[in-house]
């Protein structure tokens, strides 16, 4: 048999193409920490006295913790310390309602001087016998009483107005009579003089079946404690 042979391709065959020898990847750059800002003046400055408070509580923490009864004594000394300190600055600087060197009104512009300045806040006096007896005479409806806490200047003056101890009485009575009572006394001033005479202030509240009343009495005592004087001052 014969063989067929095929004509030659027109085509040459291509050469293989050249590979690119593989390359190997890079390695991975090395991480490097960034260095650590140093903190800044003003908080190290801040930090520092923070830091030496913790300790400090730290510290007594632990002192108070091993000796529990020194620890208990010592807070009472000082808790003692500064009570003491408190009381004596409160006796060596009182405190005023005004401020020194005058102080202004809530409802307007003037300068109220402070009260120190010659007004003085004096202790109260008991009241004279005269003036107890003439109080609890009008409580009681005893002109006894209020003539027995009279002088005897202040009676001498009663009678030349034609005013006696009876006369007293029956003005007593018809104030009981109208429903006067008299409820209180308040005294609201007194004050002794060198030569021991004693003037008082007393507040009177009084009712009746109508309305209440305030009034005001003014007494003047001689040293023996009867009264040389008697006014009603009562504002209208």
């Amino acid at each position: 048999m014969s063989q067929i042979f095929l004509p030659p391709s027109s085509q040459e065959p291509q050469p293989p193409a050249e590979v690119d020898p593989a390359h190997d990847a890079p390695p991975p750059p090395t991480y490097t920490a960034e260095p650590l800002k140093k903190p800044s003046r003003f908080w190290r400055i801040v930090k520092w006295p923070i830091h030496q408070l913790l300790k400090g509580i730290y510290l007594v923490g632990s002192l108070i913790n091993r000796h529990r009864i020194i620890s208990l004594i010592a807070l009472l000394a000082v808790a003692a310390m500064v009570t003491g300190g408190v009381l004596t600055y409160r006796a060596l600087n009182p405190q005023h309602d005004q401020t020194a060197g005058g102080s202004t009104s809530g409802t307007g512009s003037i300068n109220i001087p402070d009260t120190p300045f010659t007004v003085v806040n004096g202790a109260q006096i008991p009241l004279s016998n005269g003036v107890v007896l003439w109080l609890h005479g009008t409580k009681t409806y005893n002109a006894q009483e209020l003539w027995n806490g009279m002088s005897t200047d202040l009676k001498s003056a009663f009678q030349l107005q034609g005013s006696t101890e009876a006369d007293l009485q029956r003005t007593l009575d018809t104030f009981r009579t109208q429903g006067l009572k008299f409820d209180e006394y308040v005294v609201a001033g007194s004050f002794q003089f060198p030569d021991g005479t004693a003037t008082y202030t007393v507040e009177v509240i009084a009712h009746d079946s109508t309305q209440r009343y305030i009034l005001t009495w003014y007494f003047k005592a001689d040293p023996t404690g009867q009264i040389l004087s008697f006014q009603d001052i009562t504002q209208a």
